[in-house]
């Protein structure tokens, strides 16, 4: 009887454990003048206009720690004609453990363009 609690309790442990791994972080772009071109830089993939709806990020392999905080480095470029390109690398925090939370506090990046003449 007591080899099955010590299972039991072994495998609830373990499920508790894995469900900790679940961190969530979220993001949003807003630039002056609005409307801007951002893409994902390292990939090349257009993902939106400014301002940006807000963008869930979820911890996976490529997560890093700055200062202690885990997070996600994210490589984007912010174009529009008639201003100069913004190449920007965002460091998105994992502060949440549940993606509504996340979601509903982002972390809100703004830049403001720079003309080309």
């Amino acid at each position: 009887m007591s080899k099955k609690l010590l299972l039991l309790i072994c495998l609830l442990l373990s499920i508790g454990f894995l469900s900790a791994d679940d961190l969530f972080g979220a993001f949003q772009i807003i630039t002056k003048p609005s409307g801007a071109d951002v893409s994902l830089y390292d990939i090349d993939l257009y993902l939106c206009k400014t301002p940006s709806p807000v963008y869930p990020v979820m911890i996976d392999e490529y997560m890093v720690l700055q200062e202690g905080i885990p997070g996600r480095k994210i490589n984007i470029i912010i174009t529009k004609d008639g201003y100069v390109p913004l190449k920007k690398t965002l460091f998105v925090p994992f502060l949440y453990t549940k993606e509504k939370e996340a979601l509903k506090h982002p972390t809100v990046y703004s830049c403001s363009a720079k003309n080309l003449s």
